[in-house]
């Protein structure tokens, strides 16, 4: 026979489970438990007793588990996730000027930080220096089959296959240049104003240069798509936010995103399958989410690469004539 515990001893390992145990009982296994006086059997119970004691068990079992639930620490995992740095972009000083940028040399770009994302069989890269003059931007594009049909200023490009540019001028969080570049070159800027939605399609960035360079593999074949582009700070005055400095000073914060949009069945299906290729996601189906924009900061030099950042080997790029 077990003793019975005392008076200020520590909780049966088995008190509380009463109601389980009855119901074994009820299944045809007798048990046996102490009183002060002895033992004795139980007695059988009735239906509702029996649906009383389950029910009374599985509001114990609810009740432990969120207990549980709540008083159980963050996993590594979330701690990790929650202690993440925020993907940033830091874009460094550049002596060189446009044309040697927009050439697109080796020499010019190994300075800029380098962001890529998407898939790889579809990745794009993006990489940005500044000057006293503008800020010069790269995209590159893996595509073995890149197209297009518009070849204007200004025209939908978004209906094909794109990279863009969202640039808070300022980081105002509301209001943002839009500038577009397919594979040929043609380009569509425009300037947005999100909280009253409205795109003012007459603004342009005057001034702006860009190339595009087709992109091949070591057997000759194409591969993808370089555009380069050059934004003189001057084109962006008159829609900066007041106190905005142009050029910007080392270290200023303005707010950025990257895009790509890639149709891989071409201008006979081009909603197919398509694309649609945030850098820092919008968890929208709209890329004009100015809250998923991240930090684009301006230094002297080159940091290490951030979060969101990926080294990778700089695509071989053909030399194209210069196209504006």
């Amino acid at each position: 026979m077990v003793p019975r515990p005392g008076p200020g001893s520590s909780r049966s390992p088995r008190q509380g489970h009463e109601p389980l145990e009855t119901v074994l009982h009820l299944a045809g296994r007798l048990r046996r438990v102490v009183d002060a006086d002895g033992s004795r059997e139980l007695p059988a119970l009735s239906p509702g007793e029996v649906a009383s004691a389950m029910r009374h068990h599985v509001a114990v079992l609810a009740v432990g588990a969120a207990l549980a639930l709540f008083a159980s620490p963050a996993s590594p995992r979330a701690e990790e996730a929650a202690a993440a740095p925020v993907p940033r972009y830091v874009a460094a000083r550049s002596g060189a000027q446009p044309k040697t940028m927009l050439d697109g040399g080796d020499e010019t770009w190994t300075a800029a930080q380098r962001i890529t994302w998407g898939p790889e069989a579809v990745a794009t890269s993006f990489q940005a220096l500044w000057t006293d003059t503008g800020l010069a931007v790269r995209f590159d594009v893996t595509d073995p089959a890149p197209w297009h049909t518009l070849t204007r200023r200004d025209e939908r490009l978004w209906n094909e296959e794109v990279v863009e540019l969202f640039l808070d001028v300022g980081a105002t969080g509301r209001s943002y240049a839009e500038i577009e570049w397919n594979p040929v070159n043609a380009v569509v800027d425009l300037w947005v104003d999100r909280p009253e939605n409205r795109f003012d399609k007459d603004w342009n960035v005057a001034g702006l240069e860009s190339r595009v360079h087709p992109r091949k593999n070591a057997s000759g074949r194409t591969s993808g798509w370089t555009v380069i582009s050059f934004l003189p700070w001057s084109s962006l005055a008159a829609k900066a936010p007041s106190g905005t400095e142009l050029p910007p000073k080392a270290g200023d914060r303005w707010r950025f995103n990257v895009f790509r949009i890639e149709r891989p069945f071409g201008p006979a299906e081009p909603e197919k399958d398509v694309q649609y290729l945030p850098w820092s996601p919008t968890g929208q189906k709209s890329f004009h989410v100015p809250a998923a924009f991240r930090e684009l900061v301006f230094e002297e030099a080159a940091e290490a690469p951030h979060p969101g950042s990926t080294d990778v080997q700089r695509p071989r790029i053909e030399r194209s004539p210069a196209c504006e």
